[in-house]
């Protein structure tokens, strides 16, 4: 077989295994970062009937994410409470006769009439996305004095003051009452993700090497 003959197919071949890499590591990566989500049924409330709730880290920041049920959310008319047990011990923080976030040690709290672009914790603010049923909101880990590996809950509802609100949903429902036991879920940065690719598919070209000799 001529040289050029066996430059294509090496080419065919790390380009082949390049994409199954790449497209496996991208899915593996989305898998991780809904591993951990919380899904709350439908109909459980009439306001801010929670759909999906998840908490994922990386090296730096802690992202939080919730979607509702259709045509419940009003952003106009909304708080919350996204609350973690950072030492995953929940004999600590928040206890009874409190009934949420039992084992909490910090929250993120957002109340539409304080102020409704940002929520705050630990008297930072940090600004809040809202889409049609949704909201997104990150906060640094360095603000959470934690490396992102907690235990998280979500409770929603309507505000009466600037502080204070009328819960309708919370995700999981086993958190009323009960210790926060959702885990937060690492995911890789961007950067990670396309070094491992590049290992990945070198390691492929160094095998395909050895097994034509």
């Amino acid at each position: 077989m001529n040289q050029s003959r066996v430059l294509q197919k090496v080419v065919v071949f790390i380009g082949h295994h390049s994409l199954l890499t790449v497209f496996g590591i991208l899915v593996l990566s989305s898998n991780i970062s809904f591993a951990s989500a919380i899904s709350d049924p439908s109909g459980d409330s009439t306001s801010h009937d929670i759909a999906s709730a998840s908490a994922f880290f990386d090296s730096t920041t802690m992202f939080m994410t919730a979607t509702f049920h259709p045509g419940t959310l009003d952003p106009s008319n909304f708080a919350f409470f996204f609350s973690f047990d950072l030492d995953e011990d929940p004999s600590t923080g928040t206890q009874p006769p409190a009934t949420f976030p039992l084992g909490g040690d910090e929250t993120v709290q957002f109340n539409s009439l304080f102020d409704p672009s940002f929520a705050r914790v630990n008297g930072f603010l940090t600004p809040i996305s809202f889409g049609t049923d949704s909201f997104s909101v990150s906060v640094p880990l360095s603000i959470l004095a934690d490396d992102g590996q907690a235990n998280y809950g979500l409770k929603v509802g309507n505000p009466t003051t600037e502080f204070s609100f009328i819960a309708h949903d919370t995700a999981p429902d086993s958190a009323t009452g009960n210790p926060l036991t959702t885990p937060t879920t690492f995911i890789p940065e961007p950067s990670t993700v396309i070094l491992a690719a590049i290992g990945l598919v070198g390691l492929a070209a160094f095998g395909w090497r050895r097994r034509k000799r």
